[in-house]
């Protein structure tokens, strides 16, 4: 409790900074450790259902029913429907109309909780019109006000948000009548008032003043924080209305608490900031704890919010893996360059006398090439870390191939020197060196295709019928058809491109794709739209 007290004083008297940085740091660590208070809570509330006694009185039953229906309002909806509807069905045993009164507000609640809106409404008009025990109408004014808070949330025509707005006025100013004066709950709803009308600094004293007497683990904590991070919010202080959102998301995780608007609230303002990365980790949990909990008053919202980060967290993914193959593209086109150059070399020097002229000019070449490719190096400085390791391991590459030509020239300048004609061309005609270095240039194409998609030999042979499965040979990270569906899926679908950046002739290459759909365990016709899909599901 102490290490909350000291974070809320830094925020409210001005260690800013530092207690930001301790806030989120603390939710952090609560998000990493949310399934192991779901869990606590879960086995609590198990406990309890293992010990009911089915054979004690229909009072007991009932009041044992509603408790638990209680601890999973904020857990799991379902659950606290179908305890809330046991509950219920001992009333008629209780003679008691207050408690049967009780059980179908209880009722109404969990309906509403389960998304169930029209059932909600007909329980709380029965209940409306039954109540006659006025330590009742607390319960009753409180479930009208989360039912009209429901109804507004989904977003209804403007007329329809006027009324709905009147309601929840309406119900709240009864609630706190209704209330013990002075508690918590009162200046719950007196806040809640005082921020419709715009008089932010008085709820936010409010506020603060109730923090201070009560335990963060108290049910209503993570209510009056999230309402201090409103009045911020309409004071137009950023940080601090983060920072409270942080404290009562963290407090609801801490509690097994599902419906988390903290949360929701807190990735929407990151996301309008630009922190992508980290909004959308924090409306995945809370879309995890939508589903999880299938609380439907809570969801829409989360719903809608999780859409629009999710479909901006696509985007950027469609950047960096076009940015990816653009790298990929750069190197096919370095290592086509040196190819050509290697040729072009070959031809050259059949005349003795232009030999050391062309082998100079050709090395001119490629230094200009080189200052291109390190301009194109400056230009990609902003892509992440792994870019710019396959950046500077392919400018190394044609940089070794720089000085392999230079030393393969050289050494046909000191035979053509010592007029050893036989020996220059014997060196001319051999393709040892072409051979060698494409096998250099697989060996390192496949280790960077395989540093970007490192399950794609795995993905692959899950397309196969089982016994089709390939695996390259020892000493090998892929063999020819694997290197074909690599490019197939780095956007290199026609068989021409794929031939000339492997060596092979096209109709070997359209061998390979032939045996290889042949063996695909679905539709021949849709194997390489699947292999295009390597990589890229969720």
């Amino acid at each position: 409790m102490w290490g909350w007290v000291l974070i809320i004083a830094g925020i409210i008297f001005g260690n800013h900074d530092k207690s930001s940085e301790e806030t989120f740091s603390v939710l952090d660590q609560t998000l990493e450790r949310k399934a192991n208070y779901d869990k606590a809570y879960s086995n609590k509330i198990d406990s309890l259902i293992a010990e009911i006694d089915h054979e004690q009185s229909p009072l007991n039953l009932y009041k044992e029913f509603l408790n638990i229906s209680d601890l999973y309002l904020h857990f799991n909806a379902d659950s606290a429907l179908a305890y809330s509807i046991k509950a219920a069905r001992q009333t008629p045993f209780l003679n008691n109309e207050r408690e049967h009164v009780n059980g179908i507000l209880h009722l109404a609640n969990a309906h509403l909780h389960a998304g169930l809106i029209n059932e909600a409404a007909s329980y709380l008009k029965f209940a409306r019109e039954r109540i006659k025990d006025k330590s009742l109408l607390p319960t009753f004014f409180s479930y009208q006000l989360e039912y009209q808070q429901a109804l507004l949330g989904y977003r209804p025509p403007k007329t329809l948000q006027e009324m709905y707005s009147y309601q929840i006025k309406a119900y709240r100013d009864s609630l706190v009548q209704a209330l013990p004066e002075g508690s918590n709950e009162v200046t719950k709803y007196q806040a809640e008032s005082l921020l419709e009308q715009g008089l932010t600094a008085q709820a936010r004293s409010l506020l603060q003043t109730a923090l201070k007497r009560i335990d963060p683990q108290d049910e209503i904590y993570p209510d009056l924080t999230y309402l201090i991070a409103q009045s911020y919010s309409q004071s137009g202080d950023i940080p601090l209305y983060k920072e409270f959102l942080a404290l009562s998301a963290t407090q609801n995780i801490k509690m097994a608490h599902k419906d988390n608007p903290a949360l929701r609230e807190l990735a929407t303002q990151l996301y309008n900031e630009g922190n992508t990365a980290k909004a959308y980790e924090y409306i995945k949990h809370a879309h995890a704890n939508a589903i999880e909990s299938r609380i439907k008053v809570s969801s829409y919202p989360v719903w809608e919010t999780f859409s629009i980060l999710t479909k901006s967290n696509e985007k950027l993914l469609r950047t960096q893996s076009y940015n990816r193959l653009l790298l990929l593209s750069l190197s096919a086109v370095i290592a086509t360059v040196l190819s050509v150059g290697v040729f072009f070399l070959r031809r050259q020097a059949s005349k003795l006398k232009e030999s050391n002229t062309s082998l100079e000019s050709l090395s001119e070449e490629l230094k200009q090439k080189q200052k291109q490719i390190e301009k194109t190096n400056s230009q990609l400085t902003q892509l992440s870390q792994v870019q710019k390791q396959h950046i500077v391991h392919y400018l190394q590459l044609c940089s070794d191939y720089i000085g392999k030509i230079d030393e393969y020239r050289l050494g046909l300048f000191r035979i053509a020197k010592r007029s050893q004609k036989e020996q220059l061309l014997q060196n001319l005609k051999s393709t040892e060196i072409i051979d060698t270095e494409l096998k250099s240039f697989y060996r390192d194409f496949d280790k960077s295709f395989l540093a970007i998609y490192p399950d794609f030999i795995e993905e692959y042979n899950k397309l196969l019928l089982p016994e089709e499965h390939i695996s390259p040979k020892k000493g090998e990270l892929m063999n020819a058809e694997l290197r074909i569906f690599a490019l197939v899926l780095l956007g290199i679908p026609e068989s021409a491109r794929i031939a000339s950046f492997l060596r092979y002739s096209p109709s070997t290459i359209y061998n390979y794709r032939t045996k290889a759909k042949n063996r695909f365990k679905g539709d021949r016709d849709d194997f390489e739209q699947k292999v295009m899909e390597i990589g890229r599901k969720s």
